[in-house]
């Protein structure tokens, strides 16, 4: 009996696209760095935060489009999620000028500061036990950054904790470019 209870308990963690995070914030707390008018988009199935996370940065740049349509384009079946890659094809077929490469924190605070959101590849397991997980960066302060996870409407991410999430996944990310000297130049300081 004890060994099905901590089956289900271990089951319940490993599944599904959520972070365990819940802090509130609010635009005028001391010290928040955010970018304004990011949409949340709320994953609407337990392996949609690929599709909820590109809808968002959609979303940003004037593009609601159901989620439905974002999903049925770039999730598959076989993976039981979403590629990187994917988003960027077809956000790439929507107009927009994705960029995608590997960043550091100093980047994603200059990508904030530049006003552009961030979908990034994290790993949401513990331990051995991989569970990739798309966030929406799109706030930082002296110690967290501030994401949309999917499920929740702004949660805090200690910076190490999602640093180290992210090195995980190999520091990938995905934003939509526009025209911007100041994100010419945090672009450019994020190669690596």
């Amino acid at each position: 009996m004890i060994l099905r209870g901590i089956g289900a308990l271990l089951l319940a963690v490993l599944v599904g696209c959520t972070t365990a995070h819940k802090p509130q914030w609010s635009p005028g707390q001391p010290g928040l760095q955010f970018v304004e008018g990011v949409p949340f988009i709320a994953q609407q199935a337990r392996n949609d935060c690929g599709p909820a996370a590109l809808a968002s940065l959609l979303a940003h740049q004037g593009l609601s489009l159901p989620l439905v349509q974002i999903e049925a384009a770039v999730y598959d079946e076989r993976l039981g999620g979403t590629l990187l890659a994917d988003m960027e094809n077809f956000a790439r077929l929507q107009g927009q000028e994705p960029r995608s490469g590997r960043g550091d924190p100093e980047w994603l605070q200059a990508m904030i500061d530049a006003g552009r959101p961030v979908v990034i590849l994290v790993d949401m397991g513990f331990g051995p036990l991989r569970r990739p997980h798309y966030l929406v960066v799109f706030g930082y302060d002296s110690e967290r950054f501030l994401v949309y996870d999917g499920r929740s409407a702004g949660v805090f991410i200690d910076r190490a904790d999602l640093a180290s999430r992210w090195e995980a996944m190999n520091r990938l990310y995905l934003y939509l470019h526009t025209t911007d000297a100041q994100e010419d130049g945090a672009e450019q300081a994020g190669q690596g």
